[in-house]
């Protein structure tokens, strides 16, 4: 029998699915068997699944009747037979140690679960996840260990088997992003938990020039699917903590946590991408927010206040118009190649301080190159070539104009670090090419490997 059963679902995974299994041939430990749930593909993932399978017997393919990846999981765990599950994502990586090491520290610590940690990549700058780095330290985890709630990844963790089959813990089948919920389950079920450095996952995340991974994508579906997951959070933990104090103030720690987890989301991943939203998720997102930000103790309030100090809290800017009537920078398209219109402009709209206006000169607007998505935001203004700069200083209605006089993409951070530093009006141009060329120099060592903060 083996010792670990990885579970993957498939559903249209073809683009990454072939290097997702690829990394698994190469490990260290290989007392592991591989159960390939596929959900109803119509790509050519079902052909890759195939090719793994007729070359490795311990990989398998299981044909399941549904779209559901969270109910295969499920199917999944009743299938396998090692001694840990393993559910992995059919878009990851992993690194060739992390079996063995997942392995040895289950055995050497007698974990039910065993975390790892989580290393992102994708279109910007490569990062380790801090919150699996807080759990991958820690030797054993308190019932009520807050940093659970931040580290909701189930690629990064093993499970030991019969525990969850004989505590009934599956992934909810109704959620989106249910992995959450089976890590907070286990450990308030009473798990033991320990973390494993060495055991490295890593996440694809797309979040720029290209677009977003189906998941991030800031749209109404999506952010009523985090509320909604989010709301049953809340309900295990009420649940929980009723049973252990026989009642609930609200100012509980692990309960304010889980508060403010559900804030800074609706912050960072759908606010901060402000004109990617139309008007109706937009009022969803900001009228979600005030909702729950003032179930937030003041010093947890003021914890996102400093997190965020470029957004007036609590009362965020719920209307696109008025956003674009209030920008903080004017932004020039002083670009002399219209080819590179395309990458410069979605990664402007990619930015994180989000309260800008964009000036373009009528020949950019018109050419074949202006990306059709950006041409009926409210923030875009389109003036005539002769006497653009002129026109576009009279016109702007910031104190910060701004020259892009290349078509070089921007890191999604660069308007955000700009707008509260603490430099004068009359500099903030000169430090927003500052601060873009040093963001480029350290995504480039960044990918070489090399440890730059």
């Amino acid at each position: 029998m083996p010792k670990l059963s990885l579970i993957i679902p498939t559903r249209n995974a073809e683009e990454h699915l072939h290097e997702a299994l690829e990394c698994l041939i190469t490990q260290s430990n290989d007392d592991f068997e591989v159960i390939l749930l596929d959900c109803m593909s119509t790509d050519g993932t079902t052909a890759i699944i195939d090719e793994f399978c007729e070359e490795y017997v311990d990989f398998r393919r299981v044909d399941f009747p549904s779209e559901n990846t969270n109910a295969a999981m499920n199917k999944g765990l009743e299938l396998a037979k090692g001694d840990y599950v393993w559910f992995y994502a059919p878009d990851g990586r992993v690194t060739d140690q992390t079996v063995g090491a997942f392995l040895e520290t289950a055995e050497a610590k007698d974990a039910d679960v065993v975390a790892g940690r989580i290393w992102y990549f994708g279109d910007f700058e490569p990062y380790y996840d801090i919150y699996a780095d807080t759990t991958t330290v820690l030797p054993k985890f308190d019932k009520y260990e807050r940093s659970i709630l931040w580290d909701s990844e189930l690629s990064n963790k093993i499970f030991r088997r019969h525990i969850l089959v004989a505590r009934n813990l599956t992934v909810p089948e109704n959620l989106y992003e249910a992995g959450g919920i089976l890590n907070l389950r286990a450990l308030l079920g009473g798990l033991s938990f320990t973390g494993c450095p060495a055991a490295v996952y890593q996440r694809r995340e797309q979040r720029g020039l290209e677009g977003f991974s189906p998941h991030l994508v800031p749209s109404l579906e999506n952010a009523k699917v985090w509320v909604a997951r989010m709301q049953e959070v809340f309900s295990i933990i009420e649940a929980e903590i009723k049973k252990d104090t026989g009642s609930l103030d609200g100012d509980e720690a692990f309960l304010q946590e889980a508060v403010y987890r559900t804030v800074s989301v609706l912050l960072n991943r759908f606010y901060r991408y402000f004109w990617h939203m139309d008007q109706e998720t937009l009022t969803f997102v900001t009228e979600a927010f005030e909702t729950h930000v003032q179930l937030l103790i003041p010093e947890r309030f003021k914890k996102l206040k400093d997190a965020h100090p470029d957004i007036p809290l609590p009362n965020l800017v719920g209307n696109l118009q008025q956003a674009a009537e209030n920008p903080a920078f004017s932004m020039l398209l002083d670009i002399a190649d219209n080819e590179e219109l395309p990458p410069l402009l979605n990664s402007l709209y990619m930015q994180t301080f989000p309260f800008f206006e964009v000036f373009a000169r009528q020949s950019q607007y018109d050419s074949l190159f202006f990306p059709e998505r950006w041409k009926t935001v409210p923030n875009l203004h389109v003036l005539p070539d002769e006497g653009f700069h002129n026109l576009a200083r009279s016109e702007a209605r910031s104190r910060v104009s701004i020259n892009l006089r290349d078509g070089k993409p921007i890191d999604p951070r660069v308007l955000q670090k700009v707008h509260y530093a603490a430099v004068p009006l009359f500099a903030k141009p000169f430090f927003f090419n500052q601060t873009k060329n040093s963001f480029k120099v350290k995504r480039t060592l960044k990918e070489k490997g090399l440890n730059i903060t």
